[in-house]
């Protein structure tokens, strides 16, 4: 036990021995500064050189003096020594009117030069711009203390925001072809003038994303026709009558999403009318077609229990252009298609 605990005190004493010597590596290097010399310097520069590192030594510095290894000036203070770890490194390179410091901090990785004109004394000028070198690396030193305080004291960074999850929203139908299939009862309001005829409707729907959620628009076109005739009776004589109609709608369904979806529709086309005439003797039985242009509105539902199929009701009105009046006897019996009831239901399938 005894062996163990001086093995661990050891230990401890090792540990602590290297922190302290780190720590003190580190505030040598960080007061280290490297000046350059310019062997082919001439008078004036050696002796600012002098200055400047008399000043650092007199400011507490560490300065070390080695030859400049490159002839460009930034690429010497950037690169020279740094087997020795400089905090700072310091060349004063002649030029032409005066002199440049240049200045490479090495902790905060930048260079900075100093533009330093010669005046008709050289010794002060020697001494101010040493003393401006002293004031310049104490500046760098400051601002790197500030920097890591300021980097101490930033806050942590928040963490992501969890994941979001979306959920696609489903894509708008595009055009859809419908086909509907029925049966409708026309009634013309006189003289019990009904008849049952066919129904056939072909219409495409528009895509969804032109008219949106609740509105559908379709167009379609309609066949009425080549159903049971209607039958017109007066005095002794008869007659019968048969409608064939065709027209395109334009169609404004509501809620198209629903089950249950109203709709209105308008449009227009051509009614043509078949009139035989059905006399006993001594009258003379005769037939006729008129034709006549037609404008129609309607209202119904759909109602759709599956997605593709469903159940079309719908009350269409139709008025002719024009009037037919079948005559019997001399007499005018009846007024037809004005106007034309059309109560209709059928099977609508769409594609």
């Amino acid at each position: 036990m005894k062996r163990g605990g001086r093995l661990g005190r050891l230990i401890g004493s090792g540990a602590l021995g290297i922190l302290l010597a780190s720590a003190e590596a580190l505030g040598e290097y960080r007061h280290r500064v490297l000046l350059l010399e310019r062997a082919a310097g001439d008078d004036a520069s050696r002796e600012i050189t002098t200055r400047v590192r008399a000043e650092l030594s007199a400011a507490g510095f560490d300065v070390l003096v080695i030859p400049a290894p490159e002839i460009d000036p930034q690429a010497a203070v950037e690169n020279a020594g740094r087997e020795l770890h400089p905090a700072s490194v310091l060349l004063v390179q002649p030029e032409e009117l005066g002199s440049d410091l240049w200045l490479a901090d090495r902790m905060l990785r930048k260079t900075v030069v100093l533009r330093l004109r010669s005046g008709p004394e050289r010794d002060q000028e020697a001494a101010r711009i040493a003393v401006q070198a002293v004031e310049l690396v104490k500046a760098r030193l400051a601002e790197l203390a500030v920097t890591r305080e300021h980097e101490a004291a930033l806050p942590a960074a928040p963490p992501p925001p969890p994941p979001q999850s979306f959920v696609a929203a489903p894509a708008g139908r595009g055009a859809r072809p419908n086909l509907t299939l029925g049966v409708a009862l026309l009634e013309n309001f006189q003289r019990s003038q009904n008849a049952i005829s066919p129904v056939i409707r072909l219409g495409v729907a528009l895509p969804e994303g032109w008219t949106g959620d609740v509105l559908a628009l379709d167009f379609r076109g309609s066949f009425i026709g080549l159903g049971r005739a209607a039958r017109i009776e007066q005095g002794p004589g008869a007659a019968t009558l048969r409608h064939t109609a065709v027209a395109l709608d334009a169609v404004m369904r509501f809620l198209p999403r629903r089950r249950v979806q109203p709709f209105v529709s308008l449009g227009g086309g051509f009614l043509a009318l078949d009139v035989a005439g059905v006399a006993p003797d001594p009258y003379r039985n005769s037939s006729a077609r008129t034709l006549s242009g037609l404008v129609n509105a309607s209202g119904g539902a759909w109602l759709k229990p599956f997605s593709n199929l469903g159940l079309v009701l719908e009350a269409q009105l139709l008025q002719a252009w024009s009037k037919t009046v079948v005559r019997i006897a001399g007499e005018d019996a009846a007024e037809v298609a004005a106007p034309l009831l059309v109560l209709s239901g059928g099977l609508m399938a769409e594609f």
